[in-house]
């Protein structure tokens, strides 16, 4: 066996502090632009949800069915939140323009997403409950009809699993869920750039020490190896364990939505234009 010759651990250790800080601030630099890239999409699609909210309190009816709309057609930039309102608002908006099967229709993409989703009548006008109230029977006997069952109900959950397969994090921002979306995005780029250098550093390391004649240097180049040797596996385990818990994570633990966030309203006999209307947007 070789003996160690003045091998000092403190050296070695302040070198692998060293290597680990930098690697952690490049993986931070080249995540930032795509971080901002996916946060402004976002932010689009969010703006258009807003809009249709306010326009809608302003008794624009119209334009906030356009704004709606428009809002849907680039549904890649939605988040889970984002549908729900959507569908919602354009289901008030279609009882207030007396096409009461449109409105039928949004009530019932709301409840896909949503199954036990209902309307205070102490709050909402009895027009729009009495709409969602036959939306919701139809689309409680649609669910009883089907067979094999359609799980239109995961719409989100299976997007957000083919987003997390691409890349751990990018399902759960896909349901807005960001602060564990962002975490495992990182979480997996760090692993994964630890895995990168290790394996780009573990051949020449090997070499290194098996070419070693000198006893004095043969601990230090083994000490080495089999740090790149450790890391490389240790952060490969690490990275599909981060992969597996986010694909797990997005198709069994769904968003919770908070259903008692609603748009209040009162709505009076037509020709009359008064009409109360208080949002509650519960965190």
């Amino acid at each position: 066996m070789v003996n160690r010759i003045d091998f000092n651990p403190k050296n070695y250790w302040l070198a692998a502090l060293v290597f680990i800080r930098r690697l952690i601030l490049s993986i931070i630099m080249l995540a930032i632009p795509f971080t901002c890239s996916t946060a402004s999409a976002q932010t689009a699609g969010s703006e258009l949800v807003v809009e249709t909210i306010l326009l809608y309190d302003e008794g624009r009816f119209e334009e906030a069915e356009l704004t709606a709309l428009r809002a849907l057609a680039i549904s890649q930039n939605l988040q889970y939140t984002d549908y729900v309102r959507l569908h919602r608002i354009l289901g008030f908006i279609y009882v207030v323009l007396q096409d009461n099967e449109k409105a039928k229709q949004q009530f019932i993409k709301w409840l896909e997403y949503e199954p036990g989703a209902r309307l205070d009548p102490l709050y909402i006008s009895p027009k729009i409950t009495s709409v969602f109230d036959e939306a919701k029977k139809e689309f409680l006997k649609r669910k009883e009809r089907k067979s094999p069952p359609e799980y239109k109900t995961m719409t989100v959950q299976h997007s957000a699993f083919k987003r997390s397969l691409l890349f751990p994090g990018l399902g759960q921002l896909h349901t807005d869920n960001k602060i564990k979306g962002y975490s495992l995005i990182a979480s997996e780029a760090v692993l994964l750039g630890t895995f990168i250098y290790c394996q780009l550093n573990y051949d020449k390391a090997r070499d290194d020490y098996m070419n070693e004649t000198n006893p004095s240097r043969m601990q230090d180049l083994y000490d080495e190896y089999n740090l790149y040797y450790r890391g490389r596996n240790v952060s490969l385990i690490l990275a599909a364990g981060v992969y597996i818990y986010s694909l797990f994570d997005v198709m069994y633990f769904p968003p919770e939505i908070d259903n008692n966030s609603e748009t209040l309203s009162l709505s009076l006999q037509p020709g009359m234009p008064c009409r109360l209307t208080l949002n509650i947007n519960l965190p």
